[in-house]
């Protein structure tokens, strides 16, 4: 088992990406709200969520998300908290507890 440290830099950022498109995955599913650093941000992130929903169309809404740098340099930011927090195998690969 390792830890985010002990993973190589490939490995770290594989580690991240994966973070953060379980992450927006979560914010489009509504299982958990993320709040932005100031009011501008947070309404353009609260659009960009209330016209995907409104068109369904999830994939649509993921790349508007990345596309906005201020929104995603946010969602980098939780990616890697929650990337750091995890435990690995030793192949870099995310360890579940089920």
């Amino acid at each position: 088992m390792k830890t985010f440290g002990q993973l190589s830099s490939i490995e770290r950022s594989t580690a991240i990406q994966r973070a953060k498109t379980l992450l927006v995955d979560l914010i489009i599913e509504g299982v958990i709200e993320v709040k932005m650093p100031n009011a501008i941000v947070q309404k353009s992130f609260d659009r960009i969520l209330t016209d995907m929903r409104r068109n369904e169309n999830p994939n649509m809404g993921m790349m508007l998300l990345f596309a906005d740098k201020s929104i995603d340099k946010e969602l980098d930011r939780i990616s890697i908290a929650a990337a750091q927090g995890a435990r690995y195998d030793n192949n870099g690969n995310a360890l579940t507890d089920h």
